[in-house]
């Protein structure tokens, strides 16, 4: 559901700027009137029909009627043709199903993009790049499974620690497993990318695919003295590797793709601020604290 509700905030926002073209402006100015009319005139409809009183008028019902039937027959002249000038804005307001060609057109060189879908019994994920054939794989994996180790994992991510030396190790061994059965088995479609879109299904959009570790690794385990989390240095987690964004829908690459680039800074705001420069924090000893690890 949240997915559903980014993806109908990105295509709202992508419409509005979208209808700054004057013409298509109109057009939909004109729409959308049209359908706030029919909207008024079935109100008093409805009324008149539910009130003994106005019931009894049956010209006035008629006339309601024939009102809200014209203004739906206007209402659909202008969006035929906001369609035929301006395809582009109707499939941001109701984007067609996703294709393969759709997204490898949206995508750029050293780019790929990971769409999954948690099923009962089985996890089924699509990998696909910029260019070339898509890597698809099916494995019979119950989604009680991965929510278990999704919620495992986040253990180390949703704390309830009093101080950063108190936070629970994050599973590093588990995170290697989620990936070896996630990503791994359609890595030949996205093994060559810089970055990867991944629209992240069921439980599985409960932990950042950045997290996971490509490869087999011993537990991190903390040495005395050493800096905080300086355990976590040599562990191959997948953002060393790629950038990783995570996106509500296949469609939403299509609809931030299109959106137009944004305004340049006015050189006043984007001057340096007058206001002096803040000294550091530090300790009445002049060095910087750092938090141990709590035992």
């Amino acid at each position: 559901m949240r997915g559903q509700s980014v993806q109908r905030a990105l295509a709202a926002s992508s419409a509005s700027a979208a209808a700054a073209d004057p013409a298509l402006a109109e057009l939909v100015r004109r729409e959308r009137d049209a359908q706030k009319q029919a909207a008024a005139f079935q109100g008093m409809l409805t009324l008149t029909l539910s009130n003994p009183d106005l019931s009894q008028d049956g010209q006035a019902a008629i006339r309601l009627r024939t009102n809200i039937d014209q203004l739906r027959t206007a209402r659909a002249a202008i969006r035929e043709e906001i369609e035929r000038q301006f395809p582009d804005y109707v499939n941001l307001i109701d984007p067609r199903p996703a294709t393969v060609d759709l997204v490898q057109r949206h995508l750029k060189p050293g780019e790929a993009l990971i769409s999954t879908y948690v099923g009962r019994d089985r996890l089924f994920v699509w990998a696909v790049p910029a260019s070339g054939p898509v890597a698809y794989a099916a494995t019979t994996i119950p989604r009680g499974q991965i929510e278990g180790m999704v919620a495992k994992l986040r253990t180390a991510l949703d704390p309830y620690a009093p101080t950063l030396g108190d936070l629970p190790a994050f599973d590093v061994a588990l995170a290697a497993r989620l990936y070896q059965m996630v990503l791994k088995p359609v890595e030949a479609g996205w093994k060559d990318a810089k970055q990867i879109f991944v629209i992240q299904h069921g439980g599985l959009a409960q932990i950042p695919f950045s997290l996971l570790v490509t490869e087999s690794t011993a537990a991190a385990t903390p040495v005395d003295g050493a800096p905080l989390f300086s355990e976590y240095k040599t562990v191959p987690f997948l953002a060393r590797r790629v950038g990783v964004t995570q996106l509500p829908s296949v469609n939403a690459l299509a609809t931030l793709r299109t959106l137009p680039p944004a305004p340049k800074p006015s050189p006043a705001l984007a001057a340096p601020s007058s206001m002096p420069e803040r000294a550091p924090c530090s300790s009445p000893t002049g060095r910087s604290k750092r938090p141990r690890r709590g035992r």
